[in-house]
């Protein structure tokens, strides 16, 4: 017998995908501090049915084939006790792990107020400093989020100052106070990075693109961000292809646009995928996820998600997490003992912010507060297996495919003066949604889905109040856009 009460959630990051966290080191006490709703880890074994011919109708056994592994379970948007930017909350890793970014943010104060519309990815100037727009913010924003600089590698600096800040070489105000780590962010990311940390010096400075091949293992990765040269050891972001880089790969070739590049030198010290809860190594790695079930211990090894944010009045907002995974073990054990667990009491829906807003809507002081009791956002990822006949599961690995993010939101009905939900229905129009989880660091969440199009609109019945029942798919901007992963962020806010 064993209590469904009684079962413990433990996760860790891989350093590379599929090489799975060994059972004592993943079912340890810093692994396992996941207060999880509803865990559940489940085995699909393909089967391979003998259709043959003979004197009965009875069949053959069935061939047992790939094994597919799955594991759900839902976490409370809430952080640790501690507001240090270091102590990051128990859904951190699920979520990076699940196809987004992490990046620390600073928080530019206006004062006045910002004059002008700024959108995410924008690159603003204040100072002598430039950095990446993290969400969108209308004009008359006290506020504007936007990356630490260099400690995430977006190219940009970290001398921001209080000065008259630019969006695109036009002023959008000035800044009163600039504070660094006040935040960190969160958006979807289209690819997985990794890190080469190189033994040495590169005597040449690499685009991205240029593609790296290791002399000894054949791997092949992708650079992501340029390079430029230096006179110790760095570490180059990539996007991995195929195999394995090792230290043996002691002078990697590079090519650029099918040509080698002539005086590169690359020696590989480590290869590991990009995650780091201090700094900037922290884009969608895959992770071994384990489930003690009271006497019974289940894993998966190389698994990718995906995670809708779903809210409800007076409740936590929920991260309900879908993972898939390559099987690795089944064992018999007892409980982890010693879990300092994340024990902060989550916020709940209540005098929570939700406003919407349209193309028409470029001023903060007209966005629309609406009335709802729920909320959903879905970011649908497309996670596929990777099969392939050398692997002893039949599991290579665990890829994205794509993703079709989609929400819902039940506003009471009101008038079209007040906000026209029909006509952005009827003409697809382009809408803003913000939620704000919490008022007090460091359980101050904010989610925005920044660009959005209303795909359908019902009529529902709240205790006798009509409601416009609308789902809204993520998306771009507009049609000309060229942008991506610029459709959802979560800001987390420790600076009040």
């Amino acid at each position: 017998m064993a209590l469904t009460r009684l079962q413990q959630l433990c996760i860790a990051a891989e350093n590379v995908e599929g090489t799975v966290i060994s059972s004592p080191a993943l079912f340890s006490s810093g692994n396992a501090k996941y207060l999880a709703i509803d865990p559940s880890i489940t085995f699909e074994v393909e089967t391979y049915q003998r259709d043959v011919a003979r004197e009965t109708f009875t069949p053959l056994s069935p061939l047992a084939g790939a094994v597919l592994g799955n594991c759900t379970f839902s976490l409370e948007m809430n952080a640790k006790v501690s507001s240090s930017i270091s102590a990051i909350p128990q859904w951190d890793l699920p979520l990076v792990a699940s196809g987004f970014r992490r990046e620390r943010l600073i928080r530019l104060t206006f004062g006045a107020g910002t004059t002008a519309v700024i959108n995410h990815g924008a690159t603003i100037t204040s100072g002598s400093g430039t950095a990446f727009v993290v969400g969108t913010y209308l004009t008359g924003s006290t506020y504007v989020w936007c990356t630490k600089g260099t400690n995430n590698n977006l190219g940009n600096s970290t001398t921001l100052t209080t000065a008259a800040a630019t969006v695109g070489g036009s002023g959008v105000g000035t800044t009163t106070a600039v504070v660094s780590d006040a935040g960190v962010g969160y958006w979807p990311s289209s690819v997985a990075l990794y890190t080469i940390t190189t033994s040495a010096g590169i005597s040449v400075a690499l685009s991205a693109n240029d593609v790296i091949v290791g002399n000894s293992t054949g791997a092949i990765a992708i650079v992501y961000y340029a390079q430029s040269t230096t006179g110790s050891a760095v570490p180059i972001y990539v996007r991995r292809i195929q195999g394995t880089f090792t230290s043996s790969d002691n002078n990697c070739t590079v090519y650029r646009d099918g040509a080698v590049v002539a005086g590169t030198s690359i020696a590989v010290s480590t290869f590991i995928q990009s995650f780091d809860t201090a700094a900037v190594k922290n884009i969608s790695p895959t992770v071994s996820i384990g489930l003690s079930k009271d006497g019974v211990r289940e894993s998966i090894k190389g698994a990718r998600g995906s995670v809708s944010i779903s809210g409800n009045v007076g409740e936590p907002v929920l991260l309900n997490f879908n993972f898939q995974g390559i099987k690795d073990n089944v064992i018999d054990s007892g409980s982890i003992s010693g879990v300092t667990y994340d024990d902060d009491t989550p916020p709940v829906l209540l005098g929570s912010a939700m406003t919407v807003a349209d193309a028409g809507i470029t001023s903060l002081a007209n966005a629309k507060s609406m009335c709802a009791t729920s909320f959903n956002i879905d970011m649908a990822n497309d996670v596929q297996y990777r099969r392939c006949i050398t692997a002893a599961t039949g599991i290579d690995g665990i890829y994205y495919n794509g993703r079709s993010p989609n929400g819902t939101i039940n506003p009471d009905q009101s008038p079209e003066l007040d906000f026209d939900y029909m006509n952005n229905y009827f003409t697809s129009g382009n809408m803003r949604l913000d939620v704000t989880v919490g008022s007090t660091a460091p359980d101050k969440f904010r989610l925005s889905a920044i660009n959005s199009a209303i795909t359908s609109v019902g009529q529902g019945d709240r205790n006798g109040l009509i409601t416009r029942d609308i789902a809204f798919a993520l998306h771009s901007g507009s049609s000309s856009s060229t942008s991506g992963d610029n459709e959802f962020v979560i800001i987390w806010d420790l600076s009040v």
